[in-house]
């Protein structure tokens, strides 16, 4: 129904949340009055992606009733939007629905039956990425020559993928080079036939879902050399690099 972005992320993790409190009740002695509150802020914000969605379904309807009458073609409407109408509707529920879901969260965890399992299940490591994201959500790269070409190497994982961009200084600045999840990558492109040694810059963004979050690392930069190899007489010949 939903794509995975970021608001839909958060979503399954109020969903989560929800229901792990709902079985942690006794343990955590969490009130009614507690999980109705969790419970009205999350029904609040899947109304407020639903009304998104709607908004969405209800455009691309439009545009075809335009066509329609635009170009005389029958068109079949296949997306039902009396969805919405079902759609629970709770009263009451005051902006900051992200702030009071932290500020109880700090009180689970002053709560003397709180623990390593608990967080576990919670899954609070994730709020952490989800909901805290601040300037301090920013990638560290280094960079370093593996068989003559670039690997880049993501020193802190906090996130769910990387975009990853690079300036190979042809008056073009920096271009999408890949996106990936986290893991070692290294850079292919061959030098242009015209060097012999090129400087290339690189900087990344972190990804959760399909939104970019946070901020971009700090340049780094790495000399490239095209490699020559040896023929059968022991003469070096170019190489392909």
């Amino acid at each position: 129904m939903f794509s995975q972005s970021i608001d839909h992320l958060r979503l399954e993790w109020l969903i989560n949340f929800y229901n792990k409190l709902t079985e942690l009740k006794e343990i955590l002695v969490i009130s009614d009055e507690e999980l109705n509150s969790i419970r009205n802020d999350l029904k609040m914000y899947q109304f407020s992606l639903k009304r998104i969605e709607f908004s969405k379904k209800q455009f691309r309807r439009n545009n075809l009733v335009k066509d329609f009458y635009a170009y005389g073609e029958k068109v079949e409407v296949q997306e039902a939007l009396s969805d919405f109408d079902e759609m629970e509707v709770p009263d009451n529920v005051e902006p900051g629905i992200f702030r009071r879901i932290s500020d109880y969260i700090e009180y689970l965890k002053s709560r003397p039956q709180f623990c390593r399992q608990i967080d576990q299940s919670l899954a609070l490591f994730r709020f952490k990425v989800l909901f805290d994201i601040s300037v301090t959500l920013e990638p560290q790269l280094q960079v370093f020559l593996d068989g003559g070409r670039p690997l880049i190497r993501l020193m802190n994982r906090k996130a769910d993928s990387l975009d990853l961009y690079v300036d190979r200084k042809d008056g073009r600045g920096f271009v999408f080079l890949a996106n990936y999840t986290l893991k070692d990558f290294i850079d292919t492109h061959p030098i242009p036939p015209s060097s012999s040694m090129v400087v290339w810059q690189y900087i990344a963004t972190f990804k959760i879902g399909e939104d970019q979050v946070g901020n971009f690392s700090d340049p780094i930069s790495i000399n490239v050399q095209r490699e020559h190899s040896a023929n059968k007489d022991g003469n070096l010949a170019p190489g392909l690099f």
